[in-house]
This record gives C-alpha cells, structure tokens and sequence, in this order.
C-alpha cells in the first residue's frame, strides 16, 4: 500500500478473527484525558450540581395513570407530560427517579431533595441530566 494512502485497508475477515478491531487505550489520568479530548463522560450540564436548584419546564407534568386512559399502556405508570401531550413513560424500575421527581419544587437543591428522598445520587444523575437536555426539567438561576 502507497505511502501517501491516509486510511488503512479493513482486515480481511479471513484472517483477522479472534484479533480486536478496535484497538484498546488504558487512560490512566482521566481529567487530563477529558480536558484533552473536550469531552466529559460524567456530566452532560455546566450548571448542574448538588447546589442547583431544579425546576420543571412550563407546560411540563408528571402524571399518574390510575383512570384507565386508552392513550397510556402501562395502568399505575408514570408520565411525563408536554402541555397535556404525552411525551415520556418513565419506565417501572426507575422508582427513585419518580421519588425524585415528585420533590422537584423550584426551591430545594439537588443536594436536599436526595437527602429528603433517601436517594443516592447514583440512583438519579443519568435521568437528571437527560431530563435537562430534554427541557424537562431545567436548572433555576
């Protein structure tokens, strides 16, 4: 193969079996590696800490199904509602993040309303985060 070639041929899957095709890197100091790569695999929002006070979105509600609406498949779920429109079903094993939803008031901390729900912040974070980036909930100024 020419020098001046910038991609590499694929491995011929004849030969290449067993072999990784992706090539393993060992990051032994993360934050250097994170500030390196202009990434962070940890936290998705600037503003989002413990000390951030969360809000819910305008036109956003967390609902109950217990009157048997034909829209709804799961009797007993919960809901995320976008101005009265389904947006989201909040999948049955994730009872810490309703837990945590169901204090969300504008007023308390992240920090508060885990110790108020004897929640781990590992129980929450991910569905934190993604509930921000989906302007579900956002972080009060």
């Amino acid at each position: 193969m020419p020098k001046h070639q910038v991609a590499k041929a694929p491995p011929d899957p004849e030969t290449s079996i067993g072999e990784p095709l992706v090539s393993e890197v060992a990051v032994a100091d993360w934050s250097a590696w994170e500030a390196k790569s202009a990434i962070s695999l940890v936290q998705r929002s600037e503003t989002l800490g413990g000390n951030s006070v969360v809000c819910f979105v305008k036109g956003i509600r967390v609902v109950r199904s217990e009157a048997g609406d034909p829209r709804l498949t799961d009797e007993g779920g919960y809901y995320i509602l976008r101005n009265n429109e389904l947006q989201f079903e909040i999948e049955r094993n994730l009872e810490p993040w309703v837990t945590f939803l169901r204090l969300v008031d504008g007023v308390r901390t992240v920090e508060e309303i885990l110790r108020a729900a004897k929640l781990r912040e590992i129980d929450v974070w991910k569905h934190l985060e993604e509930a921000i980036e989906y302007e579900v909930l956002e972080v009060r100024s």
